[in-house]
């Protein structure tokens, strides 16, 4: 797993509306099992994003996921019928904090 980072930043674009929604957390004061699970999220989040594309979806999500540690920024882009069912709860939670 690579090392946690310090902030996370999901957009999800698409949808039968097609408005962007906006999640982040700043993970720099979180305890250490909270990183280390969206650490793991955030890995299966990659091995979804170096796949293939798969067939596009009407109305499907986009989920542009951004994470930055230690001043370096890493983006990683998952169509919603790609994102693995272990990086979902953290997707949802991320952007339920957007209001």
């Amino acid at each position: 797993m690579a090392e946690p980072p310090d902030r996370v930043e999901v957009v999800r674009t698409g949808g039968f509306a097609g408005i962007p929604r906006r999640g982040a957390v700043d993970l720099a004061d979180a305890p250490p099992e909270e990183r280390e699970a969206i650490g793991q999220a955030l890995d299966d989040l990659r091995r979804a994003a170096a796949r293939p594309a798969a067939v596009a979806q009407p109305d499907a999500f986009t989920y542009t996921v951004a994470v930055s540690h230690a001043g370096r920024r890493e983006e990683l882009t998952v169509d919603e019928i790609a994102v693995p069912e272990s990086a979902r709860p953290f997707l949802d939670r991320t952007l339920a904090g957007s209001g």
